[in-house]
């Protein structure tokens, strides 16, 4: 047993959740203080000077928690169950795989594994080197190890939270015995963290008694910090929504920005905004009179009890489809003709493209309870969007690059509106929209100002770069920065030109290369203009340059990537393989960085 029971426990893990590492630790010197005052006769909160905690005396055998994340998520989980833990009277270490030699698993007893899913089925690039080992030919029998798995994912993706399916697998391939079965959560994975933790606590309680100790010491107890996240956004005021393009181009791109003074929020350049938008009216009506549902019945989701209209445009995803919501729609309205599209892999891929819940019950009506379709659809989320300014020079506001996503789909040629972007294109200065800030550890600036880089992006995907070049100018760094732009048309569409040309101009951005696909009869992509430049690249890359990738996981990035394989390869003359590999060993040393989505 331990000095806490289950309950106190659980309150003290609810309590630390969603923390980050420095209010982790504020909180570990605040237990540490209380136990301090407590030993030594003090009133708890006194500010008197505080001893050092009481000596752990835990008996129980070591646990590892070890995290690959590629944008904060795994690591934030990770680090909330190392806490609870160390709660719990267990000695507990937590490592980053980036920074873990997968050699150490033969001498571990315990290893719990925290991994995200990126892309198509992908490991996050800081796990890229452990996912290697132990799912190749080298990885030693680990009879001696327990483990257990949990898995964060997107279930629109077909390959969902695969990376967690595949270390799972190979653990146990390599004789380890599982004590949790792995779990797979998806965006909305909070509720299913909290279950999964207690389970791991229940399983893992040392079995002697302990008396939780923390390193650090506290002085003076620090004021409490408001920490904005998914659930608890920060309500930040439109300062600006700027058109970057012209009447001539096809699809607008709007500047945003935002007012975060006084708010706490940090970030550095490469880290993500998250933006809480509410869904259309238009398509909020739509389904409720498709339904023919009360919009003003109140029904039960996990945030509480709320009216069918508020839990349609503030709660709930209807604007994308997954399988899952597909899949129990359908065991709700038991249609012949749903289940023949869900069995049929592709036909099913193909319809969730660009459908949302208008078009399922539309396409496949049936009767269904109001409860039982709340039960069906995931929460509505943030959408995520790359930091387009440098703190340290736009101080107080937050900036990002957007395009509204709108298209036609189904027999009637409906409109579908992407939801974030045009409800963020229609803001007016003094209009607030909830936010947080993502850290995005996998995409930063070298520690070096004097690093090259080489920053390779096509149209939104240039916003980052902007971010980078004025944090490299506020750092003083001269050159050894190279651009690679593409877009539509040089007229109309070239964001950010006078920005670029500034950068050029002073030194910060030493070279630039742009490519307009409709500029002229032929298409011309980026990895047209690397090719071109293929030696002097491949040169940079010798003299250590960092290589990043923001935009499309299916297109750019990929293309991309398979140029970059090929330059490599012609111009060392190694193998197609061992350029790749090549590659991925530049993303486990960070020397590779890719923001795709």
């Amino acid at each position: 047993m331990t000095l806490l029971n289950q309950q106190q426990i659980e309150k003290v893990s609810a309590a630390v959740d969603g923390l980050d590492p420095m209010q982790l630790a504020w909180v570990s010197g605040y237990f540490s203080g209380l136990s301090a005052q407590s030993t030594n006769g003090l009133p708890v909160g006194s500010n008197d000077s505080l001893s050092q905690a009481v000596p752990n005396t835990a008996t129980s055998e070591k646990i590892t928690v070890l995290y690959g994340s590629q944008t904060g998520n795994s690591k934030g989980i990770a680090e909330s169950l190392h806490t609870a833990l160390e709660l719990n009277g267990n000695q507990a270490e937590l490592k980053n795989l980036l920074d873990y030699r997968p050699q150490q698993l033969k001498k571990e007893q315990k290893v719990i594994v925290v991994i995200s899913t990126q892309g198509n089925g992908e490991a996050p690039d800081e796990a890229l080197g452990f996912y290697k080992y132990i799912t190749g030919d080298r990885a030693p029998k680990l009879e001696n190890l327990e483990f257990a798995v949990l898995g964060l994912g997107d279930s629109s993706y077909d390959d969902y939270c695969q990376t967690g399916k595949d270390v799972d697998a190979a653990l146990e391939k390599l004789g380890a015995t599982r004590f949790h079965d792995r779990i797979d959560v998806d965006l909305d994975f909070e509720d299913d963290v909290i279950v999964w933790k207690k389970d791991i606590l229940s399983k893992t309680e040392p079995k002697s008694d302990t008396v939780v100790s923390f390193a650090p010491k506290l002085n003076t107890p620090a004021p409490a910090l408001e920490t904005f996240t998914e659930a608890n956004p920060y309500q930040a005021e439109i300062l600006n929504v700027l058109d970057l393009t012209t009447a001539e181009s096809t699809q607008n791109a709007y500047h945003i920005e935002l007012a975060i003074e006084d708010s706490g929020l940090h970030y550095e350049a490469g880290d993500i905004l998250a933006v809480l938008p509410d869904n259309q009216d238009e398509l909020v009506d739509a389904l409720i009179n498709t339904l023919n549902f009360d919009d003003n019945e109140i029904v039960s989701l996990k945030k509480g009890q709320f009216e069918l209209r508020t839990a349609f445009k503030h709660h709930l995803e209807i604007s994308n489809l997954t399988a899952n919501v597909v899949k129990t729609y359908a065991s709700f309205i038991k249609s012949d003709s749903l289940q023949t599209l869900i069995e049929d892999k592709e036909a099913l891929k193909d319809y969730l493209d660009g459908s949302d819940l208008l078009n399922l019950v539309t396409d496949f009506p049936g009767e269904i309870s109001t409860q039982d379709l709340m039960a069906s659809l995931r929460p509505l989320i943030s959408r995520q969007y790359s930091i387009a300014s440098s703190e340290n020079i736009h101080e107080d506001e937050v900036h990002i690059l957007i395009k509204p996503v709108a298209y036609t789909k189904g027999e009637d040629q409906r409109k579908h509106l992407g939801v974030a972007s045009n409800w963020l294109k229609d803001k007016q200065a003094g209009d607030t929209v909830p936010v947080h800030i993502k850290p995005n550890n996998s995409f930063k600036l070298p520690e070096n100002n004097d690093d090259k880089i080489i920053m390779i992006g096509a149209g939104t995907g240039v916003a980052p770069f902007r971010s980078f070049l004025y944090e490299r100018e506020n750092q003083g760094a001269d050159g050894n920065s190279w651009l690679f732009f593409g877009e539509q048309r040089f007229r109309s569409d070239f964001l950010y030109q006078t920005e670029w040309q500034k950068f050029l101009k002073d030194g910060t951005l030493e070279k630039m290369n742009v490519a307009f696909s409709r500029d002229q009869e032929e298409k011309v992509y980026i990895q047209h203009k690397l090719l071109e430049e293929a030696a002097s690249v491949y040169e940079w890359i010798e003299q250590g340059a960092t290589l990043y990738i923001c935009g499309d996981i299916n297109n750019l990035a990929k293309d991309v990537h398979n140029t970059l394989v090929q330059i490599i390869s012609e111009q060392s003359g190694k193998s197609l393989e061992d350029a790749e590999a090549q590659l991925d060993d530049m993303k486990i040393s960070k020397k590779y960085q890719r923001d795709v989505y």
